[in-house]
């Protein structure tokens, strides 16, 4: 979805170059290229929280015990 997006925008700016004066479909391109990436990064931290929080985030923050270490 993000390489289409990113197409999308390449699009646009080519577009641009013969219409110069309508910046619709770049506002557009970008504004779609903007929520695609904050929705993969929301996944991407929904998936990573619960890991992070049982290996903690900082070294030490939980001891080797409870790693199986």
């Amino acid at each position: 979805m993000i390489h289409d997006a990113i197409q999308e925008v390449d699009r646009a700016l080519v577009q641009h170059l013969t219409r110069p004066d309508n910046h619709d479909a770049i506002q557009g391109a970008i504004d779609h290229l903007t929520d695609t990436l904050l929705s993969h990064l929301a996944y991407e931290e929904q998936d990573l929280v619960e890991p992070l929080a049982r290996l903690g985030f900082y070294p030490d923050q939980v001891p080797e015990s409870r790693l199986g270490l």
